[in-house]
């Protein structure tokens, strides 16, 4: 596909409005057994702190979150000190629970790192890198997450 295809692609996808199938839920309890990290500190303690607020979380799968990201316009913005990953993050997960509020989509936040996470129908975690819309397998050593907000 030229780079003009994908030009008229994406401006059509700026004017879908979102949609996100719910495929399934996921309970609070098994939701926080999900980041049951092997990392450990020294009273034995999951270093990963979970805060979230439901009793149940709707799930959806990765192709309903990448369909999302292609409406959502965070990773076209500028990278800079008045705008960094923390502000990427906190706009895309913002973005997202507007119109789909109960899903099990989050914030987090490593040691030096913001970015996004779901859950899938599956019980799967994926990170999402929302600088360049990038879906990664969870775990994975670049993002840890020390702090999750859904």
């Amino acid at each position: 596909m030229m780079w003009q295809d994908k030009v008229i692609v994406w401006i059509g996808n700026l004017f879908r409005k979102p949609s996100v199938e719910k495929l399934g839920k996921i309970k609070r309890e098994d939701l926080n057994n999900l980041f049951k990290d092997e990392r450990k500190d020294v009273i034995n303690l999951s270093i990963t702190r979970v805060y979230n607020f439901e009793a149940h979380y709707d799930v959806t799968d990765k192709a309903n979150i990448e369909n999302f990201l292609k409406t959502d316009w965070v990773n076209m913005k500028i990278y800079s000190s008045n705008y960094d990953c923390d502000d990427f993050a906190l706009q895309l997960f913002s973005n997202f629970r507007k119109h789909f509020p109960n899903f099990a989509f989050g914030f987090c936040m490593s040691g030096d790192h913001a970015f996004n996470l779901f859950v899938d129908n599956n019980k799967k975690v994926w990170i999402i890198e929302p600088q360049n819309d990038k879906i990664l397998e969870y775990p994975n050593p670049k993002y840890k997450p020390l702090m999750v907000l859904i």
